[in-house]
């Protein structure tokens, strides 16, 4: 039966230019592609202006909707006012769904839901039916549901690789994740590494460019990388590391991160206080990244090749599309 869908996101360059976009864009636009294929229709409301002919749907005209989805975006106050406006239209839709009796799923991609967020979100699922809480986690929180980002890459990962011509390429942002980052790179000093994100941006909110300089003198920090350019310099490195903030290790927090490194060919280690199923990433596969050093020494890549396999076979288990269509076909109305 076909499907109205409400999707409700602020994701950069969702809609613009798809050079300055974000892996979230990569994967909704995905998606969204994949659920309008099945015959459902998707309702983007957002308030970016990059997004023509998008709009904030009257709360009038919510009657036509069969589920909402919520890609959850949470409050920041001092001059992000816009957002935190987009913030509260979220709770009045979700409010307004709830009350017409329409079932809405939050997705927390981003571990943002704050305690008192939640603490609604109980409340309303004891006087309304059809509150669902997911997020892409491989142990997910009590109440939460087990929905990961559908990798655009899935049938068309990397067989063959080019020329590795660096040893490490780091991408991403300094968020809450400066003393892990410090703890793996700190003895890689021998090798050559490449880190992309904001590491070099002067911000209140993180360490200052001085320092992150000074800790890391054998580093080449280059700046931000255009999203369309992501699993392309992930292809030219022997290896990436997935670093996660601690409450993305605590449950296995799968980001679209996996699908681009494996679409590379480009094994990652993984923090030692990342919690996988053994049978997904079996231990001895979660290799130190000392052993980088050993390997280079010898010439005996063969471990890294065993570790891009398994990690190959997870985003392929658990990166896909069908248990989100599954969803919508099961709980909307």
């Amino acid at each position: 039966m076909v499907k109205n869908i409400l999707w409700h996101t602020w994701e950069p360059g969702l809609c613009g230019d798809f050079l300055s976009s974000g892996g979230g864009a990569a994967w909704t636009r995905y998606l969204w592609s994949q659920i309008e294929r099945e015959g459902h229709q998707v309702v983007l409301n957002t308030v970016d202006p990059e997004c023509d002919g998008a709009r904030r749907i009257e709360l009038t005209h919510l009657q036509q909707v069969d589920i909402g989805i919520f890609c959850w975006r949470w409050l920041l106050g001092g001059k992000y006012t816009q957002r935190d406006n987009y913030y509260f239209h979220q709770w009045d839709l979700i409010d307004r769904l709830l009350e017409l009796g329409i079932p809405v799923l939050i997705h927390d991609q981003d571990h943002r839901v704050a305690s008192a967020d939640a603490a609604r979100l109980a409340e309303a699922s004891r006087t309304h039916s059809g509150v669902y809480l997911s997020a892409p986690e491989l142990h997910p929180r009590a109440r939460y549901i087990e929905l990961h980002y559908p990798s655009p890459y899935t049938t068309g990962i990397t067989q063959t690789l080019p020329q590795k011509d660096t040893d490490f390429v780091y991408i991403g942002n300094n968020y809450d994740r400066y003393e892990q980052f410090k703890h793996f790179f700190n003895s890689q000093s021998d090798c050559k590494i490449d880190v992309y994100g904001n590491w070099l941006e002067p911000s209140a909110l993180r360490e200052s460019p001085e320092q992150v300089q000074s800790d890391f003198p054998y580093i080449d920090f280059k700046g931000r990388l255009p999203q369309d350019k992501v699993v392309e310099t992930l292809s030219h490195a022997r290896a990436t590391v997935h670093l996660a903030k601690p409450s993305y290790c605590e449950t296995g927090f799968l980001t679209i991160r996996w699908a681009e490194a494996v679409a590379a060919g480009c094994p990652a280690f993984i923090p030692k206080e990342f919690k996988i199923p053994e049978h997904l990433i079996p231990r001895w596969r979660r290799m130190n990244g000392l052993l980088m050093s050993v390997m280079k020494k010898f010439n005996a890549f063969s471990l890294l090749d065993e570790l891009l396999e398994a990690e190959r076979q997870l985003v392929v288990t658990k990166m896909r599309v069908e248990p989100w269509l599954d969803f919508i076909q099961e709980n909307a109305r």
